[in-house]
């Protein structure tokens, strides 16, 4: 839900890989604006208030590099990196469609999520700009070629790499700190 998202990004609940000595960077964007903007887009009296049930409300992109861009990146390079990042998007989706993004610094690679309302032509459409593995190779692409000369490159296209739930990934971190702890 919009909620539990918003309460995940602006750290408003707890997240357990996070350093809450480290600051985010939230810019221009707080939670209370982003409660806002999502009851100006489904709020009561809100643009898409009536809507089909299946609708597609929010695209949550989550933009990074390989940690190795961030060891070595100037601090210049990294506000470029993010910057070129959300215009890239907000160009893709319009500025107004854009709800928030904020940079993690607080986990172990920064990173940014950008959420946009999936709006094409008046109406809520998510396949325009996501539908199927062809639009979602070219948005990888054409991003890449936003970034290229930070000294960035596309990941390997066809990689066939297996996703794993966040889930997953913990059961892993947690058996791997488990086994080191052990091995003590």
């Amino acid at each position: 839900s919009f909620t539990h998202l918003k309460k995940h990004d602006f750290r408003l609940a707890e997240v357990p890989n996070a350093d809450l000595n480290i600051a985010n960077d939230y810019r221009n964007f707080t939670a209370e604006k982003a409660e806002e903007k999502w009851e100006e887009f489904f709020g009561t009296g809100g643009k898409f208030e009536k809507r089909r049930a299946d609708n597609v409300l929010l695209i949550d992109y989550l933009v990074t590099a390989s940690p190795g861009f961030f060891e070595t990146a100037t601090s210049d390079e990294v506000d470029e990196f993010f910057e070129k990042s959300l215009n890239f998007l907000t160009e893709k989706h319009g500025q107004n469609n854009v709800i928030y993004s904020v940079i993690h610094n607080d986990e172990s690679t920064p990173h940014m999520h950008i959420k946009v309302v999936p709006e094409h032509a008046g109406k809520l459409n998510c396949k325009h700009f996501l539908g199927g593995a062809a639009k979602l190779k070219k948005l990888q692409t054409d991003f890449a070629k936003e970034v290229e000369h930070l000294g960035l490159k596309r990941g390997a296209e066809n990689s066939h790499a297996k996703h794993t739930t966040i889930k997953n990934f913990y059961k892993g971190v947690n058996k791997t700190k488990s086994n080191f702890l052990n091995d003590k």
